[in-house]
């Protein structure tokens, strides 16, 4: 149809009847008219095509194998020998009370059940062990990266977590950003659309927070 309108546009340009004019661009009109809605309704299904699509998992690796919950779970492999104790070792959630570096009342308390506050060396061991990460993965030649913690929706879906996960995200409505729940939405976002050699890929990654969070 869209084909037959360009085709007939340039026809009625080089007609010299007038009323042959009108007549042919009055049909024109309403195929147009038949246009604008086929339009409206092909972008309709478009959506509901890309929504589908992206609904699809990636599939397993064929080893996995199925199990009805992980006690059947496969050993491959084990790395480095299991630690041997002389005394019974206590969970965290007993010692770091215990010690006073860790307090899941306060954390349920400022933000709900799974939330904890850490205080004085337990503050410092986290500090700690993520800069000792860092340094560790640099010394091994990654590049360390300063990322958004906030990213746009098609940063979510080109990382897999759109439209999954859209019920577990957090997002800010009102500037349409999402928060990033893991460092891979923005690796992988910075190298969107782009072919990349094996060799480049090597990145340690921590998220910038806004001058707003700091100063807190």
């Amino acid at each position: 149809m869209k084909a037959e309108r360009n085709a007939v546009s340039k026809e009625i340009s080089k007609m010299k009847n007038p009323p042959s004019v009108r007549r042919r661009s009055d049909a024109m009109r309403a195929v147009g008219d038949q246009i604008s809605a086929l339009d409206a309704e092909l972008r309709t299904v478009d959506e509901q095509l890309t929504a589908a699509v992206a609904g699809i998992p990636n599939l397993p690796d064929p080893r996995t194998p199925y199990g009805k919950d992980d006690s059947e779970n496969v050993l491959l492999r084990t790395v480095g020998e299991t630690a041997a104790f002389d005394f019974e070792p206590k969970p965290h959630w007993d010692l770091g009370p215990a010690l006073g570096i860790i307090n899941f009342d306060q954390g349920v308390k400022l933000s709900g059940s799974r939330f904890y506050v850490l205080s004085g060396a337990g503050a410092r061991l986290q500090r700690a062990l993520i800069a000792w990460m860092l340094d560790l993965h640099i010394r091994q030649g990654y590049t360390e990266k300063y990322t958004p913690f906030m990213v746009k929706e098609e940063s979510m879906f080109k990382s897999g977590q759109l439209p999954k996960f859209r019920d577990n995200l957090y997002h800010d409505a009102e500037d349409d950003r999402w928060m990033v729940p893991t460092s891979e939405v923005t690796l992988t976002n910075l190298h969107a659309d782009e072919f990349l050699e094996e060799a480049s890929l090597r990145y340690a990654i921590r998220h910038t927070l806004p001058a707003s969070a700091k100063n807190a």
